[in-house]
């Protein structure tokens, strides 16, 4: 294990809680925007993450919580976890399919844990035993995963790397914490450098060497000050699931109160530029920030006012030239990613949640408990749907009493929104909105937890709600293989039964307060396969439509996604066949099949990237050409696990080479 010393006066400074976004951040050597494609890989992340499904809080260092693999629509659970514990935010997902936790016991207990994906214990942290110890405050980041497996994740007064087995890479003393750290990449001088960092919640930047730890620039502070004083924290909260002492400011960062940064910053693949909401000088006042990093410097871009509190999240759009983010009055703003002017606003509602982008720049946001998606026209925003879920309610709940009725069930969406090529994953808690006299505010009583699964299109609920042991506060990681991973932050679950309950009639009391995590699986793993191939086929058939109106990056780019979703397909082709699904043969003949389609479709990659270098009609002719074929065998692939008559097994497959 490696100890590096920071100098900045940490000693003599409060080490107040804070949560520490980490990032992985790609730098350019000149400043300017290049094309997005060749700035990241086919899973759409910048090189130096994990390839995987979810390697970051919110999936990627654009913070688009969106997952370039079909995902089911049927599941149910597959195993659960870390019971007693709260967890607030993302499981993430390392190289070798280790998924990581993290959790925010008190002295005696460890808060960082790796499982497999069967849910089989791997490793935890040392347990809390004194300051020096990884503490209970990684419980309001995820960890971040980088491509080597090694993971990164912040705590009270210390940032730590760990290698994959579990072993300490490096630990080093920061400011305050992140919420999650980020990655960078850097091409500079002609070597390649990997960075990871964060901005703490007192607004202090700090990019650091993957390597050792070391700083990579001197610190940068932020010009705001503090965020709105916080509520008082409400009875019960988390009681019995987290460490008492880090609670009230872990509420108030939760919320956007207390401190100048209480949100993950986003990276832009685009330009290596780091946005950030926080607090401006005043209480009353918000900023947005775009930050510049290159080896040796950090400086600020733009700051650009918004509305006050320290906002959401940012999220960039996929072509990079646009970040969104709410404030605290629960407006959404479209900055430029270049020179931080407001494109538009628009009022989502209050309790905004960090936005999510789809495919197709589609936003998707929370807003008074509403989700909402939202078109981005540059000059204005247009609300394409806007849904509540409380005839859901009404499906699981009838009104409160029976005779009489006073109270009637309503829906509170409550997670960020997760999104795949087919559905939206949102989770909701059902149960009866009260007035709490105490906090003069009104308090939903949660009686059932259930992720609805979303089209995307309108906002209908496709499929029956999956019910959850416990209330969800944070995000569903979404895995390539299907299976779907929730978190149980138990927000309103611990406040009603620690401090609401007993005034409650019988039949409203809660269940005492489980936390943890719930793994689910697919029901039907053919089902996921017969997606997924149906899925490559809209690629397809969107990247012929690019070829022929001449946008070949558009085109290049449904191939990259096309390319990735076939690897899972065979996954779940396999998954099937050992589910009892399908026989052997069928599953061989099938796998070949995609096999084919995959390479044929590989091929037409990079027939279609030497075509964005040098343009060249008989490139194009023949990028379409393995696109059609690509297509004959994805059919092939689908009359077999659709249970017609297989095809014989022969071996042929295009190559690149067939051309010059």
């Amino acid at each position: 294990m490696t100890q590096v010393k920071i100098s900045k006066n940490l000693g003599s400074k409060l080490l107040a809680l804070a949560l520490l976004t980490l990032l992985f951040t790609v730098v350019a050597p000149t400043p300017g925007f290049s094309d997005m494609n060749d700035n990241i890989t086919d899973f759409g992340l910048i090189p130096l993450y994990a390839q995987t499904s979810w390697p970051t809080i919110h999936r990627d260092s654009r913070n688009s919580d969106f997952a370039p693999f079909v995902a089911p629509v049927l599941v149910e659970e597959k195993w659960t976890a870390l019971d007693d514990a709260t967890v607030l935010t993302a499981v993430t997902i390392g190289p070798e399919g280790n998924l990581y936790v993290t959790t925010g016991k008190e002295i005696g207990y460890s808060n960082l844990h790796a499982f497999d994906r069967d849910g089989n214990y791997l490793w935890s942290s040392e347990p809390v035993n004194s300051i020096d110890d990884l503490d209970g405050v990684v419980v309001g980041s995820s960890a971040i995963v980088d491509s080597e497996g090694d993971v990164y994740i912040g705590d009270f007064n210390q940032l730590w790397a760990f290698h994959p087995d579990g072993s300490v890479k490096w630990v080093v003393p920061i400011p305050a914490n992140f919420v999650t750290a980020a990655f960078t990449l850097n091409n500079y001088a002609g070597i390649m450098n990997g960075y990871v960092g964060g901005i703490t919640k007192d607004g202090e930047v700090l990019m650091l060497n993957r390597d050792d730890g070391s700083l990579a620039a001197p610190i940068l502070e932020l010009p705001g000050g503090p965020g709105p004083t916080p509520p008082e924290t409400p009875l019960g909260l988390w009681q019995n699931l987290m460490d008492p002492l880090i609670i009230d400011d872990l509420y108030a960062a939760l919320f956007g109160y207390k401190f100048e940064v209480t949100n993950t910053p986003a990276v832009n693949p685009l330009n290596n530029r780091i946005y950030i909401a926080a607090a401006g000088a005043t209480p009353d006042e918000g900023a947005f920030y775009g930050i510049d990093f290159t080896p040796g410097n950090l400086t600020i871009a733009f700051e650009t006012p918004m509305g006050p509190g320290t906002g959401t999240s940012p999220a960039i759009s996929p072509d990079g030239l646009r970040v969104y983010a709410s404030d605290g009055q629960g407006n959404l703003y479209a900055f430029d990613a270049d020179t931080g002017a407001i494109g538009w606003t628009f009022p989502v509602g209050e309790n905004a949640g960090s936005p999510s982008i789809g495919p197709e720049g589609i936003i998707y946001s929370l807003g008074d408990y509403l989700v909402h998606a939202i078109a981005d026209h540059g000059t204005y925003a247009e609300l394409l749907w806007s849904k509540d879920f409380d005839a859901i309610a009404s499906q699981y709940l009838e009104p409160y009493p029976p005779e009489e009725p006073e109270l009637y069930p309503i829906s509170r969406a409550n997670s960020i929104i997760s999104v795949t090529p087919n559905y939206l994953y949102i989770v909701a808690n059902l149960g009866y909105e009260i007035l709490l006299p105490i906090y003069e505010k009104y308090f939903l009583i949660p009686q059932i937890t259930v992720m609805l699964i979303v089209d995307p299109a309108d906002g209908s609920v496709v499929e029956n709600p999956v019910e959850l042991r416990d209330t969800c506060d944070g995000v569903i990681t979404i895995g390539s293989d299907g299976s779907l991973y929730i978190t149980h932050g138990s927000t309103p679950r611990s406040i009603t039964y620690y401090a609401i309950n007993e005034l409650l009639p019988e039949p409203l009391r809660v269940e005492k307060p489980i936390a943890g995590i719930s793994a689910l699986e697919p029901v039907s793993f053919l089902d996921l396969a017969v997606s997924g191939i149906h899925w490559v086929q809209d690629l397809g058939a969107a990247a012929l439509s690019n070829l022929d109106s001449g946008e070949i990056d558009e085109a290049y780019t449904q191939v990259r996604r096309g390319t990735v979703q076939l690897g899972a397909t065979t996954n779940s082709i396999v998954d099937a066949e050992e589910r009892g699904e399908i026989d052997l043969k069928s599953s061989l003949q099938a796998r070949l099949c995609v096999y084919k389609a995959r390479k044929l479709l590989d091929n037409a990659k990079g027939v279609i990237d030497r075509a964005r270098k040098k343009p060249h009609d008989a490139l194009l002719r023949y990028a379409i050409k393995l696109i059609e074929k690509t297509e004959n065998q994805l059919e092939l692939a689908l009359s077999i696990l659709e249970g017609l008559e297989a095809p014989p097994i022969t071996s042929t497959v295009s190559n690149n080479s067939d051309f010059d």
